[in-house]
């Protein structure tokens, strides 16, 4: 799947150059975890977008800005069906290949992948950095409104942990 890293460096590198042409971000540094690839560029007002990938072919491109998935601060149509195609294209072999352990199932969706797959993502990715290009700004306040809830959340979720005193957590571990 080494086609998948260099096709997605070149698409990330190519669609979301205004980056760094428009917004003073720096040039993506790539930064292997695992089977993972993470794209990065930052800039001085510490405004990031993280773009990474599974070295799978059926796995989708996850497009972090600022800490908040790109899906949960945009409503697009246009990026909601680029992801239904990526679910219709793929679930079904990766679904009988987790039942049957066959790895058949696995190549026909790197074939898939190279038929379609490759498409999807170009696209998916050109229409995400059109709306960040677009609405740069907005995003950003959207994503900190997100970040700002999800820690609302988690401390909403974990004041039990604040509340206790040592030997009732020690309890509650126990437990």
């Amino acid at each position: 799947m080494n086609n998948l890293l260099y096709e997605v460096k070149y698409a990330v590198e190519t669609y979301f150059k205004f980056l760094q042409d428009n917004y003073n971000f720096t040039s993506f540094e790539q930064v292997p975890l695992a089977y993972e690839y993470h794209f990065k560029a930052k800039d001085n007002a510490n405004n990031f977008i993280n773009i990474h990938i599974e070295l799978i072919a059926s796995t989708p491109i996850w497009v972090n800005f600022n800490g908040a998935y790109i899906e949960d601060i945009i409503s697009s149509d246009v990026v909601n069906t680029y992801n239904q195609e990526l679910h219709n294209l793929y679930d079904k072999n990766f679904k009988k290949y987790l039942k049957t352990k066959d790895v058949a199932y696995i190549s026909a969706n790197v074939d898939n992948y190279n038929l379609y797959g490759k498409s999807i993502n170009e696209k998916r990715l050109q229409c995400i950095a059109k709306i960040i290009n677009k609405d740069f700004y907005a995003l950003v306040e959207a994503s900190n409104k997100v970040k700002q809830l999800k820690k609302r959340k988690d401390k909403e979720a974990n004041k039990h942990i604040h509340s206790n005193t040592l030997n009732e957590f020690v309890l509650l571990s126990k437990s």
